[in-house]
């Protein structure tokens, strides 16, 4: 072989090598980010300022009141009325949205006992409504202090974003405290949210 043809063969060589060298480096890359992306999910939510709406009645009473201050069978529904901003959530986004959330326990003003439930909550990249993340789980607690005007709801989740945690939402109430002892009792309860704590 002429020393042409062997200088071509090396340079063919060392261009082949350098050719595996960089997709290795792509590759390594690569799942960097995806592993960087998987680990977005679990970054600490902090969000504020939205509004939900929660509902309260008792099944077994013709008259569906709400609560008052002895605990009873009371079913509950809840769902965001406007988007709370968050600064830090699930895969980037900026905005918290409680989708759905249903339950019974023994509820009362100021007390409760036996709650279940089940909860959706969709993680936004922004008001337009588009989804980044989503939970799913099981409402283990929720607390209404009339007193205070604090409520506070814990949900197990089960699948999604913060699949393994407990979420706490903590709101300031402006229902209404009266109603506790009104006959009809507090069918309505706006909270202003204050934070999202992962537990």
């Amino acid at each position: 072989m002429s020393s042409e043809r062997r200088d071509v063969w090396t340079k063919l060589r060392i261009a082949a090598v350098g050719l595996l060298a960089a997709l290795s480096s792509l590759v390594v890359t690569g799942n960097a980010q995806a592993d960087t992306g998987a680990q977005q999910v679990d970054v600490p939510p902090v969000c504020s300022g939205g509004t939900d709406k929660y509902t309260f009645h008792q099944p077994g009473d013709s008259t569906n009141p709400g609560l008052d201050l002895v605990p009873k069978p009371t079913k509950f529904s809840g769902s965001s009325q406007t988007y709370s901003t968050c600064t830090a959530a699930a895969n980037g986004a900026t905005k918290f949205f409680l989708k759905s959330l249903s339950g019974e326990g023994n509820l009362a003003c100021t007390v409760n006992a036996n709650t279940t439930g089940t909860a959706e909550i969709h993680w936004l990249r922004d008001e337009s409504g588009t989804v980044a993340a989503k939970s799913h789980g099981e409402v283990i607690n929720l607390v209404i202090d009339g007193a205070s005007k604090e409520v506070s709801v814990r949900i197990r989740v089960e699948s999604g974003a913060y699949a393994g945690h407990i979420l706490v939402l903590s709101y300031t109430s402006t229902a209404d405290t009266r109603e506790c002892v009104s006959p009809d009792g507090m069918k309505t309860v706006f909270g202003l949210l204050k934070a999202v704590t992962v537990v």
